[in-house]
C-alpha cells in the first residue's frame, strides 16, 4: 500500500542527519511560527537542523522561543573545492598564507611540475540530507536562499508542506491542505502522527502564534472550526497565548503608530465607499522613523476597520525611492487576478499574491500618477 504525505515524511526524516528549513517569510507570521514549531519539534527528535529565512527578522516575533537561531544565508551549506591533479607529479609540500585579502596555496612537487590546468575548482554537495519549505507557493518565492544556492535544492529530497491551493508541488513529498487556515495548522496534525509527546509548550506556542496571526486572532474569515479545535489542544499543550496576544495586538511599536496614523490622515474614498485607500510618502517614512514592513499591518488594520468597503488599497513610496502596492480584496466578486494582471502591464511587479491579496512593487515613476492609474484600473475592474 502507498504510504500517505505524512507517513511518507516521517519516513525520510527518520535517517537524515542534517536537515535545512526554509520558508516564504516576506512579512509573514504563519511562516516564521512553523519554521520555528520545525526546528524545535525535530530538536526533539534529535535531529541535526538549520532554519534559513530571507528577510531580516520579522521584529514583533522576537518574543517566539528559539527566535534567535535564525540565519539569513547559506554561506556554510557548502564547501569550495580545488582539485590538483597529481598525476604527473607528485606533492612533496604544501603551506599557504593570506595576504591582500587572498588565500595563497603553495604547493611544491617531489619531481616534475604542475601546469595551471591541473588545477580544477568546484563547490561540494551540500551538506544537508534533506530539504523542508514550509507555506511557500513556489521554490522562488524563496529569495535569496534559492537564488543563491539553486543547485542545493535540487540535490537533496524535498518536502513541501503548505496551505496555499495555488502551490507548484515542487517537492519529492507534497503535504498541501488548502482547507487548513495555516501552515501551523498542517503542522499540527503532522507532529500528531509523527509523535504527539514531543508537542511541548515551546513547539506549542510557535504553532498558536501562527493560527492566531492567519485568523487574527479568531476573527476573520480564515477561522474554521478545525483552527479552533487545534488552539484548544494546543492551550492544552502549554501554548502561550496571553503572550502572543500581548505581542501581536496590545504591543505596537511608535513608529508603526505614527505611520498609522499618517495612513489615516490620507485616507481616501471612491464610489460610496467601496473603495478606500491611503497614500504614504518618503517624508512620512523619516518622520515616523518607520520601515515599509509595516505597510502589511497597516493594510490589515484598514480592512478591520472599513467593514463596508469591497477592496482597499495602501500605496507608499520609501526612502530608496521604491513604490509598494498593497491590496487586500473584500468583495470576493471581485476578479482580483485580472486587476494582477491589468497592474503587471502598468510595470509593476508581483510579490506576493495570495487569494484576496496581493503585494506590488515599483522602482520608478511618480506618487500622485501612481495613485490615479492604479484607482482607475480598479473602477474598471468593479464595472465588469
Amino acid at each position: 500500500m502507498e504510504l500517505n504525505p505524512r507517513e511518507q515524511i516521517k519516513k525520510i526524516i527518520e535517517p537524515s542527519k542534517e536537515i535545512l528549513l526554509v520558508a516564504d517569510t516576506k512579512n509573514n507570521p504563519d511562516s516564521l511560527s512553523s519554521l520555528l514549531a520545525f526546528h524545535l519539534f525535530l530538536n526533539k527528535l534529535g535531529k541535526k537542523n538549520e532554519v534559513v529565512v530571507q528577510t531580516e527578522r520579522i521584529k514583533n516575533l522576537d518574543f517566539l522561543p528559539a527566535f534567535s537561531i535564525l540565519k539569513n544565508d547559506l554561506k556554510d551549506a557548502q564547501d569550495f573545492i580545488i582539485s590538483l591533479d597529481i598525476t604527473r607529479a607528485k606533492v612533496e609540500q604544501f603551506k599557504y598564507n593570506i595576504k591582500d585579502n587572498k588565500l595563497n596555496i603553495y604547493i611544491t612537487p617531489s619531481n616534475g611540475y604542475f601546469e595551471p590546468h591541473d588545477v580544477e575548482t568546484k563547490r561540494g554537495k551540500s551538506k544537508y540530507d534533506l530539504i523542508i519549505v514550509l507555506n511557500t507557493v513556489a521554490l522562488e518565492q524563496l529569495g535569496r536562499p534559492y537564488e543563491e544556492n539553486a543547485e542545493i535544492f535540487y540535490e537533496s529530497p524535498l518536502v513541501n508542506i503548505d496551505c496555499h491551493p495555488d502551490n507548484e508541488n515542487f517537492g519529492e513529498i507534497n503535504l498541501i491542505d488548502p482547507t487548513a487556515c495555516s501552515t501551523s495548522e498542517i503542522l499540527f496534525s503532522l507532529f500528531q502522527s509523527l509523535d504527539p509527546k514531543i508537542i511541548i509548550p515551546e513547539i506549542a506556542t510557535c504553532l498558536l502564534a501562527g493560527i492566531i496571526s492567519v485568523t487574527e486572532s479568531f476573527q476573520n474569515k480564515n477561522t474554521t472550526p478545525t483552527a479552533f479545535s487545534i488552539a484548544a489542544k494546543l492551550l492544552n499543550a502549554g501554548a502561550n497565548q496571553e503572550m502572543i496576544i500581548q505581542h501581536f495586538y496590545k504591543t505596537r511599536p511608535l513608529s508603526y503608530l505614527r505611520l498609522w496614523g499618517r495612513a489615516l490622515a490620507r485616507l481616501k474614498t471612491s464610489r460610496e465607499q467601496k473603495i478606500i485607500w491611503s497614500l504614504l510618502s518618503p517624508l512620512d517614512f523619516e518622520k515616523s522613523k518607520s520601515e515599509a514592513s509595516h505597510l502589511n499591518q497597516i493594510l490589515s488594520d484598514l480592512k478591520n476597520n472599513a467593514v463596508k468597503s469591497e477592496i482597499i488599497f495602501l500605496l507608499a513610496e520609501d526612502k530608496s525611492g521604491s513604490f509598494h502596492l498593497k491590496i487586500q480584496r473584500i468583495n470576493k466578486n471581485i476578479d482580483l487576478k485580472n486587476l494582477e494582471n491589468l497592474l503587471k502591464e502598468q510595470g509593476l511587479q508581483v510579490q506576493e499574491s495570495h487569494e484576496d491579496f496581493i503585494s506590488f512593487t515599483k522602482n520608478e515613476g511618480n506618487l500622485v500618477d501612481l495613485e490615479q492609474n492604479i484607482l482607475n484600473t480598479i473602477k474598471n475592474i468593479l464595472t465588469i
